[in-house]
């Protein structure tokens, strides 16, 4: 493993063969290591399992999730931790709620945003084939300045665990200002009240938006499009999937979003 600060790390595992829960311990604690050891450089972390599956699963992923709370990842701005099942519900509840906590007086500058060098990546012998840590290729994030900015995406598509009401209101509140984009997507544990009050009230920098098989409300779906700003900051709104919501509340939602 080089020396060389970890930016941005990415795993995806498909295939039931390949989800984690059959990864070996030794893998697993290597993984905690390594992230763990590049806590305070991390940018950007995906840990997503597969499209097609929303199921439970052993928490497999708890000691690694637990190695970057204990370093709490300061800087980091994207979080991808799309239909991965493979962590508990109460680890990640504990992770979400560092990762979001605002940062302390004096520690909200602005970062740097120069190109990041492309990092060294782990080469694990024991890696089952076909997952691919590495940088993630599609947004670069901003090079971690002297003090974080907090985070700037958040998916959290497919989970029940860990996820509801209290989550939103109490911790991902806190950083729903700064968030350019957010998935709830499939997160079947959440009320179509909390979501608008977590929307319409403080996600007003939005630049996407999935609540995609979420139960909603015309009344909530109101209330999370009611902010000017956000309206004007919108660029992907994402409904997918039965959200109960009647025809024309789609309509209304996009004549609202114009």
């Amino acid at each position: 493993i080089s020396e060389q600060p970890i930016r941005s790390f990415a795993i995806q595992y498909g295939a039931p063969h390949l989800a984690p829960a059959r990864w070996s311990e030794n893998l697993i604690a290597r993984l905690a290591r390594l992230l763990g050891g590049a806590a305070h450089s991390l940018i950007a972390l995906e840990l997503t399992g597969p499209e097609d599956r929303y199921g439970k699963a052993p928490a497999s992923l708890d000691p690694v999730f637990s190695a970057l709370l204990r370093e709490r990842p300061k800087a980091l701005q994207r979080l991808d931790l799309s239909r991965n099942a493979a962590v508990s519900g109460r680890v990640l509840s504990d992770f979400l709620k560092a990762v979001t906590a605002p940062p302390a007086a004096g520690e909200a500058t602005q970062p740097s945003c120069q190109p990041l060098a492309t990092p060294a990546h782990s080469h694990m012998a024991e890696q089952p084939h076909g997952l691919q840590p590495g940088h993630h290729q599609r947004q670069q994030p901003c090079a971690p300045s002297e003090h974080p900015v907090g985070l700037r995406t958040l998916r959290l598509c497919g989970h029940s665990a860990g996820i509801d009401d209290w989550t939103l209101s109490h911790e991902l509140a806190q950083a729903a200002p700064q968030l350019t984009e957010l998935s709830l997507a499939h997160c079947d544990s959440l009320s179509a009240g909390a979501v608008a009050a977590l929307v319409g009230s403080h996600c007003l920098r939005l630049a996407s938006l999935d609540l995609s098989y979420l139960r909603l409300t015309r009344a909530a779906l109101r209330t999370c499009l009611a902010p000017e700003a956000l309206r004007r900051g919108l660029r992907s709104l994402a409904l997918a999937g039965f959200t109960s919501l009647p025809a024309d509340a789609f309509a209304e939602a996009l004549c609202a979003c114009e």
